[in-house]
């Protein structure tokens, strides 16, 4: 089975939450994810100030 995720938010509020999580918790996400082998591709979009909806 294969996912799709999606993340669209303010990039200028990003990680203005305390409750956001740090750039190093999310990296070290990314990297246990791209070593077990699941994650196929991840790039980025255009920034959201370029999205329609």
């Amino acid at each position: 089975m294969k996912y799709l995720c999606l993340i669209y938010s303010d990039e200028q509020a990003l990680h203005t939450s305390p409750d956001s999580p740090h750039d190093s918790e999310c990296l070290a996400y990314v990297e246990s994810i791209q070593a077990s082998g699941r994650m196929l591709a991840a790039e980025p979009l255009e920034s959201v100030t370029t999205a329609t909806t």
